[in-house]
């Protein structure tokens, strides 16, 4: 009844393909949390969603290994060096990481190839991908490296400014992937993942949900440049929904808060007066989640909550 794989032990029922073909076994992991800023952000080998196959017609049989994977935000200053201002493990308890346009954002990846160095034949870093169920299939901007060509970056919305990639090199058969990347324009929230195989095209295939956001850096004086993450737009509909607590939007209002692109004299944890809540704000939020208001507008509706006592700060 049960498979044990890598030291995760699967429950054949929750096994929703085999694929004979290239020896894989897709799993269904459980859906923990359906709020959006929390919530489980990454699940099972190495803090990530993993698929894995190992395929080839002989000799090695083992894909590569991803392991601990850790993210970095810099902020750059005018002799190329910078300031590292966020650091986090990518874990359970992962939130999404904002990063401005103009900061350069790490992601650095401990991999295991059992052959060593020149045995990792092809590596992709797949990104601006969202939604339940997405796979890498979905990305239409990725980083590619393959053996012994030049990295080629496809970027057709014109997200990055700068690309970095390097493979060092710890030991003769551990590695680090490092993805240093500076954005020009803002991105919503996205997954990435990261598709690895070796010259026997065993392969690994590692998801790391919600893991990135882009905005824009921005003065006070005009919020409407800020490009509000994806997740605060869908909490603003399940709430206008009732399907999520007034406690879990008032997160959203106080990240739109400490970003600075709602205006208050202080900035401390945000809660609501719900029994005090006017439908037209409900209604207001599911609008601007539908894009049939403004961001701008919303803004403005949540504003006059803050005026009026219905969001206490």
């Amino acid at each position: 009844d049960e498979w044990i794989t890598e030291g995760v032990v699967v429950d054949q029922s929750s096994i929703q393909s085999v694929s004979a073909e290239l020896c894989s076994v897709k799993v269904q992991l459980p859906h923990f949390s359906k709020f959006a800023i929390g919530g489980v952000k990454a699940l099972a080998l190495g803090g990530a969603i993993s698929l894995f196959g190992n395929g080839g017609s002989g000799g090695d049989r083992f894909a590569p290994n991803i392991g601990e994977t850790q993210l970095l935000v810099i902020n750059k200053d005018s002799t190329g060096l910078g300031e590292i201002i966020s650091e986090q493990i990518v874990d359970s308890n992962t939130m999404t990481q904002n990063v401005n346009v103009g900061q350069v954002f790490s992601f650095r990846i401990n991999i295991n190839e059992n052959q060593g160095i020149n045995d990792f034949n092809h590596i992709v870093l797949y990104t601006n991908i969202r939604g339940e169920g997405s796979t890498y299939k979905d990305s239409d901007t990725f980083i590619t490296y393959d053996k012994g060509k030049p990295i080629k970056v496809t970027d057709p919305n014109g997200f990055f400014d700068e690309v970095k990639f390097d493979l060092k090199q710890i030991d003769a058969v551990n590695f680090i992937l490092q993805y240093d990347i500076s954005f020009k324009k803002a991105m919503g929230s996205s997954d990435i993942i990261i598709q690895a195989w070796d010259l026997n095209r065993n392969q690994r295939i590692v998801t790391y949900p919600d893991v990135i956001s882009v905005g824009t850096s921005h003065t006070n004086n005009n919020p409407e440049e800020f490009i509000i993450p994806d997740w605060v737009k869908t909490n603003a509909q399940w709430w206008a929904e009732k399907q999520i607590t007034d406690e879990d939007f008032a997160v959203g209002i106080e990240f739109l808060i400490n970003q600075k692109v709602i205006q208050i004299p202080v900035t401390k944890k945000a809660s609501l007066v719900s029994e005090d809540i006017p439908s037209w704000i409900r209604n207001n939020a599911q609008w601007w989640a539908n894009d049939l208001i403004t961001q701008d507008d919303f803004i403005t509706g949540i504003q006059w909550m803050i005026a009026n006592g219905i969001i206490k700060i």
